[in-house]
C-alpha cells in the first residue's frame, strides 16, 4: 500500500471517529434534557411502581419492542415482577392485565390507547406523549419529547429508544434509593 493510500485511511478513519464522536455526543445532550422531566409526577409514577403489588406489565408499540424487553429486564433485575408486551392492540391490552398489575405503557404517542385504558381500574404510568393527557392518583403521564428539528433523522428512533429505557431506568433507580430494592448495578 502506497505512502498516499496509507494517508487517505487515516484521514478517513480520523473522519469518521469524529462523526461517531459527534453522534454520541448528540445522544447524550438529547438524553440529558429528560432530567427536567423529574418533578412531581416522577414522584408520583415511582409510589405506583412501589405499591405494585401484581406484575408490572410493559406495554409497547412493536416498534419500541427492544425498549420493552429491557425496561421488564431492569425491573426484574430490582425484584418486581416484570414482563414486556408488545405490539397488543389497544382492546387486546385488558387481556393482559389483573387489577392488581400496574401497566407501564411506553409509547412515544400514547393518545389512541386512551379509551381502551379508561377500562382498567389499576394504575397505570405512560412514558410517552408530549404533553399529560391525564394525571390522577392512579394514572401518571410523564412526557417523553425528543426535540425531532433538534435531532438528526438517522439518531431519531435510537434516541427515542433510549428516552424510553432512561426514564425506566430512573424510576427504577429512584425507589433503590428508598431502600425499598437495591438499586441496579451500572
Amino acid at each position: 500500500m502506497s505512502e498516499l493510500s496509507i494517508s487517505a485511511l487515516m484521514n478517513a478513519g480520523g473522519e469518521m471517529l469524529q462523526r461517531a464522536h459527534a453522534s454520541l455526543k448528540e445522544q447524550a445532550r438529547l438524553i440529558d434534557r429528560l432530567s427536567g422531566s423529574i418533578g412531581d409526577n416522577f414522584a408520583g409514577a415511582a409510589r405506583l411502581l412501589d405499591a405494585c403489588t401484581g406484575q408490572v406489565v410493559v406495554a409497547v408499540p412493536e416498534s419500541l419492542a427492544r425498549a420493552g424487553v429491557a425496561i421488564a429486564a431492569a425491573l426484574e433485575a430490582s425484584g418486581f415482577d416484570a414482563r414486556p408486551v408488545a405490539g397488543p392492540a389497544p382492546d387486546e391490552l385488558a387481556g393482559h392485565l389483573c387489577e392488581q398489575d400496574l401497566l407501564l405503557l411506553v409509547d412515544p404517542e400514547p393518545a389512541h390507547w386512551l379509551a381502551a385504558l379508561a377500562r382498567f381500574e389499576g394504575p397505570i404510568v405512560i412514558l410517552g406523549g408530549e404533553e399529560e393527557s391525564f394525571t390522577t392518583c392512579t394514572r401518571v403521564q410523564l412526557p417523553v419529547c425528543i426535540d425531532r428539528s433538534g435531532c438528526p433523522d438517522y439518531l431519531f428512533s435510537a434516541v427515542s429508544e433510549l428516552a424510553f429505557i432512561a426514564l425506566g431506568d430512573a424510576l427504577i433507580a429512584a425507589l433503590g434509593r428508598q431502600g425499598r430494592r437495591a438499586a441496579p448495578e451500572i
